[in-house]
């Protein structure tokens, strides 16, 4: 969809008004415009790029839970029908957020400021702490699992096809086993909860945690593993910051109402995140004809890296 055509379509389905658009980002799973009305209210408008019809619900129902938790997060602008997303005639499923003024935070190769660092890690665990013994009504097939699971449902190709497939799989199996056999008090993961997934404001305070799509529920120990893999280590860094890695690890943990205290399992969680986001990586390329090798993606290296510190 253009711009016309998507400006069309919420004209019809929505009750706001816009006289400009930009494409603010192109990403795997969304393609994000930013639409605005003479040049001061701006609207953020999420046009997915996979089927995420089977959690949509989910995480409007956790973004509206949330911020009615004071958290740091955008619940959808409802439509004319009241819903928190619009359906267009092609099966992609749009979703309006209000524009958050904020910086978002680039941290390829470099570590981010220690003081957001913290807040972020602050920000986290309080998004845990509210959704811990709460069960949403909206259901989603997600699970911490469905990358692993995809993966495995490839598994033939990939031993063939990638130069060290059958290594990864044999991973795969290995992590989805231990994974399954781990009890955990459910919270809502975010499950991408990166530098990229934040704004920041001028005092470096949280001012909102983006891009809910891939949350389900699951143990808080795999949302910081994942964290800290991302915060610590930036895509084209030699090694991971012991200084940031343990700065949000403490202050999570000082705000949490669960800590997580087990190094060893912390370690395993932090390995099994960056093999699901690996597993994500070379299935969606495998599935769109490419054939990509492991050694290609950055979180792969995350996990090479991590998996030997355990």
């Amino acid at each position: 969809m253009g711009e016309e055509e998507i400006s069309s379509f919420l004209g019809e389905n929505y009750a706001i008004e816009f006289d400009g658009a930009d494409v603010l980002r192109d990403g795997p799973d969304n393609l994000v415009w930013v639409f605005e009305k003479g040049g001061e209210k701006k609207y953020v408008v999420r046009i997915s790029k996979r089927d995420i019809r089977d959690g949509i619900d989910f995480e409007i129902e956790w973004l509206t839970f949330l911020a009615g938790k004071n958290m740091p997060v955008v619940p959808p602008i409802e439509t004319n029908g009241g819903r928190g997303y619009a359906i267009t005639p092609t099966g992609s499923i749009i979703t309006v957020f209000p524009f958050v003024n904020g910086k978002h935070i680039v941290a390829s190769g470099s570590e981010p400021k220690k003081p957001i660092v913290l807040n972020a890690a602050v920000a986290l665990a309080k998004i845990h702490n509210a959704s811990r013994n709460r069960t949403a009504h909206a259901k989603r097939k997600r699970t911490i699992f469905s990358e692993l699971e995809r993966a495995i449902s490839h598994k033939r190709r990939i031993e063939e096809k990638m130069s060290g497939g059958t290594w990864l799989m044999s991973e795969v199996e290995e992590y989805l086993a231990w994974g399954r056999g781990e009890r955990y008090n459910p919270v809502l993961v975010h499950n991408d909860y990166r530098p990229g997934n934040i704004l920041v404001g001028d005092n470096n305070e949280i001012v909102a945690v983006l891009d809910f799509d891939w949350s389900c529920m699951g143990p808080a120990a795999k949302d910081v593993g994942h964290a800290l893999a991302e915060w610590s280590y930036p895509d084209g860094a030699a090694e991971h910051s012991k200084g940031t890695f343990t700065a949000f690890l403490d202050e999570y943990n000082k705000a949490t109402d669960e800590k997580i205290k087990s190094p060893d399992n912390l370690a395993r969680w932090i390995a099994f995140s960056c093999l699901s986001d690996t597993c994500t990586y070379l299935v969606d390329r495998l599935e769109r004809g490419e054939i990509k090798n492991p050694d290609d993606s950055y979180m792969y290296q995350k996990f090479r890296y991590f998996s030997k510190k355990q």
